[in-house]
């Protein structure tokens, strides 16, 4: 800089400064300038000198200026001014990748709404000011209230439960509060939950409280705090409904309260202690203290007592206005311990064990002045408010080591598939056709689906040996669950040696599909909760390759591996590469990242990028989707989706070596046997079973089975509200990316060869199989004596035209079930499907609800065959052998005709002239006969009145 002051001292001499109208705060001089006098020195010093940014902006805010507007290309000094000035407003007027006048005048209007005057008048037209109500505002509010999440229920014997829901998203300050980089509730929380339920029962005393077991905060957790008559509390949590309870803490309270303490503060002799780097030390040693929980201010020795005045951030304020006392301060106070030879002051990391004689005298503190003296192991505390009246007291605290090993809790929403015993194969025989699918091509398997389904009706035994182990024989197995779901009761997959053991064990267990193990032991598939591991992940130190990188996962995965693993290269493979959409944005964020365009699906082309790359990991999450239901799927379909993710998972194995990762992104599709998905639950299979082939052979390999994402990505984007209603109806709800990509971590850490990450809602999976392992037993509901069970049941109670309606109304009912209307509702019996949004699936899964709520076998074209509810409800009641249709043929005509008058639009009447007329004949001047209504004419009746009117 100092090589041009000549320069520029030259080239900028001769501008002049002259009297600003707008005040001009310098980052040179860190405060208000006047710019008369100024010349071409100030513009070397402006890139010579310090920037004091900060001074200029605390210099204004000293003046009273509290709104501030950027006017830049993207925002970047909005949040140091954030950071600077307290109370204020900012915005900027433009954005990266959006900017134009829009955002001008939305700065504009945060300004207005701040308080700024800004002058409309050339964008807004000129209107009369509205005039506003003559009565006052009624200050009513209409919305819902926040309930409060902490819920008591008061015992018979005096005790109380109170339940609360914990995560940090509902309470970010608990994330503030980490050791070696795992959020723990902290143990001033405990006694906050215990004096508060010691409230509820007159018992505001915590005599005593030890801690069983830290509470990990991993994400949502319930709470309960549950105190019995003798006044001893405990504290309990779990991640969900069907997970066990864990005792975190248990003590006791008390009526009597001690007399509260006061302290001398600052005795004559008291030196202060230096506190600047407190927090540096302590993150050091493995505390891991947010903002929130770094209250120490100040803090002063006398003897063998420390003094300290500790505060909460005023982002905490209104939350400690409804607390006892704010954990986060009382936690604040332990940390003086840490500035003397304490066991605070030492390597270990210790956390509150046992606390004795707590009592809070005065709720609400903000700040307070704290008394602390260590004695080894143990701290009293004496915590008062700068006027020193008294908050709370302690009478000793012991402190203990933390654990090694934090305890932990099974992964949410992380599974592993898993083979149980129901059974032991024994003489009996299943009389049922075996079709032998070992080593049959694909496409022949899928040829052989096809022609069962429509040649008969019968139940078929599949037999393929070795499923999960083989990929070949696995895309087999994940075709025909596909088939399954679509055609319940059409097929039985059975993994044995033989056509023998296999109806031998269908015989023993009625289950879709079966294994038969070399002892002769049946066992059937369920899902458990995959166990957490601590497995090193590691990517090695080469390139990342990842395929589909380009895409919304890979992408979202790209800047992951980035931010988490500290990977410093990354090759993101697409057919369209640097083309795709998003590609170049995704450059512009992470410079690490090569952006390759290759089709991973042709072996020649991805062994030169392989060659030339030579990566230390690979992330297979490239694929397609060609959605069609078994019976149409046809032959190119099913090679273009295998071929994306199958074939090209089978080439990266092949001219791969040396790997440190080798992880495939499957799908649940495969696990679950998505309808309508044969091919790429095959291709998924497929992928599972390559990893189990891969760990046999001592390599590294994982498949996930992922889940629905709730971001819309390329495979994703066209599912209609139809198609997500039924993901959730069948128990899989959609997940955030956040949680996607901690579940990929905790994979990555379990090592398990293949894990299903998704995310469930178990009160709604009851009608799969492979769920029934994760439900919860419930007892069967017993029907009053005279209710009618079952439709047919119900139907055999009811007159002839009653039945009719019965059945109607049945269909029209699943039918509003299966587009995701609300429970109750239906649709009309006239409504065609076609016109409803009915596709091939939809009519699939209509046709597996009516089946089995009528326990008639269907064909899959029914809704095709009888294209309204009324057609199908008249077929349903021939196949049940119902009476006759009581409606006459003039009944049926009449009907259609009010049903066709019903649909013209009244745009249609209006132009053609027959509005007025219809208007007319429903009128009370109607010029039919006395006591004649239209309700009462017939069609053709209605239709000469109509030719009559017109013609007159």
């Amino acid at each position: 800089m100092e090589a041009v002051e000549a320069v520029l001292k030259d080239r900028l001499g001769v501008v002049e400064f002259r009297a600003a109208e707008v005040p001009w705060y310098s980052t040179v001089t860190g405060g208000l300038v006047d710019p008369v006098g100024l010349d071409a020195g100030y513009w070397y010093r402006n890139l010579r000198a310090e920037v004091r940014f900060e001074a200029a902006v605390r210099a204004a805010a000293g003046d009273g200026l509290r709104r501030f507007l950027e006017v830049s290309a993207h925002p970047v000094l909005l949040p140091g001014i954030v950071a600077t000035v307290d109370d204020c407003t900012v915005t900027g007027t433009l954005k990266r990748d959006s900017g134009g006048l829009v955002d001008v005048l939305r700065a504009a209007a945060v300004l207005h709404t701040a308080g700024t005057a800004v002058d409309w008048s050339s964008v807004l037209p000129a209107v009369a000011p509205a005039e506003l109500p003559t009565y006052p505002f009624q200050r009513q509010r209409y919305w819902l209230e926040p309930a409060d999440d902490r819920l008591p229920v008061r015992l018979a014997d005096g005790g109380v439960v109170v339940t609360a829901k914990v995560s940090a998203s509902r309470e970010p300050w608990l994330a503030d509060h980490a050791v070696h980089g795992t959020v723990l509730v902290p143990g001033t929380q405990f006694v906050d939950w215990a004096i508060n339920a010691g409230d509820l029962v007159g018992a505001p005393v915590l005599r005593e409280l030890t801690v069983q077991a830290p509470l990990v905060l991993d994400g949502a957790v319930e709470v309960q705090t549950a105190v019995n008559a003798d006044r001893q509390v405990a504290i309990y949590s779990r991640a969900a409904d069907d997970e066990p309870w864990t005792c975190h803490a248990t003590g006791l309270l008390d009526q009597e309260s001690p007399v509260a303490p006061t302290i001398e503060w600052l005795p004559a002799d008291a030196t202060p202690v230096p506190t600047n780097d407190l927090y540096d030390r302590l993150a050091e040693r493995g505390y891991e203290y947010g903002p929130v929980f770094q209250g120490l201010r100040a803090a002063w020795s006398a003897g063998d007592d420390l003094y300290a005045e500790v505060e909460l951030p005023s982002s905490e304020h209104g939350r400690a206005a409804g607390r006892t006392i704010h954990p986060a301060l009382l936690d604040a106070a332990l940390h003086a311990a840490a500035l003397q030879n304490s066991p605070y002051g030492g390597a270990p990391v210790l956390l509150p064990f046992a606390w004795q004689d707590v009592a809070v005298h005065a709720t609400g503190a903000t700040r307070v002045r704290v008394k602390l003296r260590a004695d080894g192991d143990t701290v009293t505390l004496t915590l008062t408010d700068t006027d020193g009246g008294p908050i709370a007291s302690i009478g000793s605290l012991l402190m203990r080591e933390l654990p090694d090993r934090l305890p932990t809790r099974a992964i949410r929403d992380l599974y592993a598939l898993d083979w149980q015993e129901a059974g032991q194969v024994s003489e009996a025989q299943d009389d049922s056709p075996v079709w032998d699918c070992t080593d049959v091509a694909l496409r022949e398997v899928l040829t052989g689906v096809q022609q069962r389904l429509a040649a008969d009706e019968q139940r078929w035994l599949v037999l393929v040996p070795d499923s999960q182990a083989r990929p070949e024989r696995a895309a087999a197995w994940g075709l025909l669950a596909s088939a399954q779901s679509e055609h319940p009761d059409r097929f039985v997959l059975v993994d044995a040696a033989d056509a023998g053991t296999a109806r031998a064990a269908v015989a023993v267990c009625d289950e879709p599909q079966l294994r038969v193990d070399g002892d002769g032991r049946v066992q059937v598939p369920r899902l458990v909760r995959a166990a957490p591991g601590e497995d090193k992940v590691d990517f090695g130190t080469g390139p990342v390759v990842i395929t589909g990188g380009t895409g919304t996962l890979g992408g979202l995965l790209a800047r992951h591996l980035v931010d988490a693993y500290g990977v410093s290269e990354l090759v993101l493979v697409s057919r369209r590469g640097p083309d795709a959409p998003g590609a170049a944005r995704l450059g512009e964020d992470l410079p690490q990242a090569r952006i390759v365009a290759c089709d991973v699906s042709d072996r020649e082309a991805l062994k030169a990028l392989l060659d030339e790359c030579r990566p230390s990991a690979v992330i297979h999450a490239a694929g397609v989707l060609d959605d069609a239901t078994v019976a149409n799927l046809t032959e190119s379909q099913l090679e273009a989706v295998f071929s994306a993710k199958a074939v090209a998972a089978q080439y990266l194995h092949e001219l791969t070596d040396g790997l440190s990762a080798f992880v495939l992104f499957s799908s649940a599709s495969a696990v679950f046997g998505a309808a309508g998905q044969a091919n790429y639950a095959a291709a998924n299979a497929y992928l599972d079973a390559l990893a189990r082939q891969r760990r046999a052979q001592g390599l590294p390999a994982q498949s996930l089975a992922w889940g629905h994402w709730l971001q819309n990505s390329e495979l994703t984007g066209r599912l209609n509200s139809a198609d997500r209603h039924r993901l959730v109806r069948n128990g899989v709800v959609p997940m955030s990316d956040e949680h996607g990509l901690a579940l990929f971590d905790a994979a990555l850490s379990s090592g398990a060869p293949v894990l299903v990450p998704v995310k469930l809602d178990l009160t709604r999976g009851a009608g799969q199989t492979v769920l029934s392992g994760l439900l919860t037993t419930s007892r069967r509901a017993v029907a009053a004596e005279g209710t009618p069970g079952g439709l047919a049941e119900q139907l055999a109670h009811l007159e002839p035209q009653a039945q009719r309606e019965r059945v109607l109304d049945t269909v029209r009912s699943l039918v509003g079930r299966v587009l995701g209307h609300r429970p109750g509702s239906a649709v009309g019996a006239d409504q065609a499907f076609k016109d409803l949004g009915f596709d091939s699936l939809l009519a699939i899964e209509l046709r597996n609800r009516l089946g089995a709520e009528t326990g008639l076998r269907l064909p899959a074209t029914l809704v095709f065959d009888h294209p309204t509810p009324a057609a199908v409800a008249g077929h349903l009641c021939t196949a049940l052998g119902l009476g006759p249709d009581a409606e006459t043929p003039e009944e049926a005509e009449e009907r259609e005709f009010r049903r066709m008058l019903a649909g013209i639009p009244m745009t249609r009447l209006r132009s053609s002239g027959l509005l007025d007329l219809v208007l007319r004949l429903a009128g009370a001047d109607d010029p039919a006969e006395p006591g004649e209504s239209i309700d009462d004419l017939d069609a053709e009746s209605l239709l000469r009145l109509a030719a009559q009117q017109t013609s007159s």
